[in-house]
């Protein structure tokens, strides 16, 4: 009797389990990133959520109440109760495949590049909260990031950032997760390999809690400070988010903050996340690789917008434009040869700040917020955006306006080195061959020539 029970049982527990192999391993689930997890389970709406608890604790129940006939009643009723007990097995399955397809949508999108058809998988799941999932599996708290913006000003860092920060996506093929590819996220700021700017960066690091890491790239003489992985980058995009970019780079913030939102919700390990991952990385200045293109061809023809350059140049301040000089800006002396005169050089000092045309509306609202400097294009083709502020009073004017703002790194020795040919400009030191050599000596040691 026991054994025809235990033959019927294995045979049912072996359909269930093929069953449910098939569910969550077929190509076609596992291309939409419809593996079943229990942590998918909990994040359904409330009705399914329990209907499924419920079906599991029926299933429990009919095994105790088969075990207690099994000792009472002959053969015939236990092929009713196994029966029965398959039933609920079945209906447990096709619960599961319901919750799947409920929380999916559909969509047929057409491609008009290839004039093609790709299938996407949208999910209708409740979004989780944005601290809610670090770049591991596990469901650990971030805490909040508080900064300490004693040792630097946050403004400072935007400012930097603007002209030296640049937020990164990395996919590369890797045998170690199951898609056959790894996502990265992070973010660097990059400087002169110089001891002062090393520093600068310490005190960047500093001000995020240490979650960076710096290194020296030998090739092009640079210093990085890497933020990488979902944990350091919500805190990252945390600062932003206070103390927004003014120029271009606030569009690919906005298209990396997607991506780390993507991130977040554990999308990159699923086929249609990886697909609008490579789609936002397409929309960077830098595109994607030819490898990528050629990988993912099919696939960048998803309906995928670049954001509208929209910065809110009301929050423009001068720990911003001093971060953005720091990065972007220069201190002309202005010194040159000349035949005429008996001291045989002229000064004719400027401040200039440099940008991309993309970025021309920026440098724009920093000379309506000086009240000073001129634009004017220059480059190859004209694609590089200039404001020049020359003049000894515009120059003056400049210095008052900084005198409480502090610049950091190499740059902060080029700007004192600068106030100090323009005091003995003041002076009317550039008149006689003693102030002048003592112009060429400071000359002598700052921007490019400073070792």
């Amino acid at each position: 009797m026991f054994e025809v029970h235990n033959l019927i049982l294995d045979g049912i527990n072996t359909f269930y389990n093929s069953l449910f192999f098939y569910f969550n391993f077929h190509p076609f689930f596992l291309s939409a990133g419809l593996d079943f997890e229990l942590e998918e389970i909990l994040k359904l709406p409330f009705p399914f959520y329990y209907f499924n608890a419920l079906v599991n604790s029926l299933s429990c129940l009919s095994s105790i109440i088969f075990i207690y006939l099994l000792q009472v009643y002959d053969w015939v009723q236990y092929l009713f109760i196994t029966f029965l007990f398959s039933i609920l097995h079945i209906w447990q399955l096709v619960c599961i495949l319901v919750i799947k397809i409920i929380n999916y949508t559909i969509i047929f999108q057409p491609q008009s590049s290839f004039h093609l058809f790709t299938i996407f998988l949208v999910s209708t799941q409740p979004k989780l909260n944005n601290l809610s999932r670090p770049y591991s599996s596990h469901n650990t708290p971030i805490a909040p990031f508080e900064p300490n913006s004693e040792m630097i000003d946050p403004w400072f860092i935007t400012g930097l950032s603007d002209g030296d920060g640049s937020f990164y996506i990395s996919i590369s093929r890797t045998q170690a997760y199951s898609l056959g590819w790894h996502v990265q996220i992070g973010f660097k700021l990059i400087a002169s390999a110089t001891p002062d700017n090393l520093i600068m960066l310490e005190i960047i690091n500093k001000y995020f809690k240490n979650i960076g890491a710096i290194t020296i790239d030998k090739s092009s003489n640079v210093y990085q400070l890497f933020f990488r992985g979902l944990t350091s980058c919500l805190i990252i995009k945390s600062h932003f988010d206070l103390f927004p970019l003014m120029t271009y780079k606030l569009v690919y913030y906005q298209l990396w903050s997607q991506v780390l939102a993507l991130i977040e919700l554990g999308e990159h390990k699923t086929m249609l996340g990886l697909f609008k991952i490579v789609g936002l990385k397409s929309l960077f200045k830098m595109g994607l690789s030819p490898m990528l293109k050629a990988e993912f061809a099919q696939t960048l023809v998803m309906p995928l917008k670049t954001p509208i350059y929209s910065p809110n140049f009301n929050l423009m301040s001068l720990n911003w434009l001093a971060g953005f000089i720091n990065a972007d800006g220069h201190f002309n002396p202005g010194l040159q040869t000349v035949n005429w005169g008996s001291i045989g050089h002229s000064v004719n000092p400027s401040i200039r700040i440099s940008q991309d045309n993309i970025s021309l509306i920026a440098l724009q609202n920093i000379c309506a917020f000086l009240n000073l400097g001129t634009i004017y294009s220059e480059g190859k083709n004209r694609t590089v955006s200039v404001v020049s502020i020359h003049g000894i009073n515009n120059i003056n004017t400049f210095i008052n306006l900084f005198s409480n703002i502090k610049f950091y790194g190499t740059k902060a020795l080029d700007y004192a080195d600068f106030c100090k040919i323009i005091e003995i400009i003041n002076n009317k030191g550039n008149t006689t061959k003693e102030g002048m050599n003592e112009i060429k000596q400071i000359v002598s040691g700052m921007n490019s020539k400073r070792i």
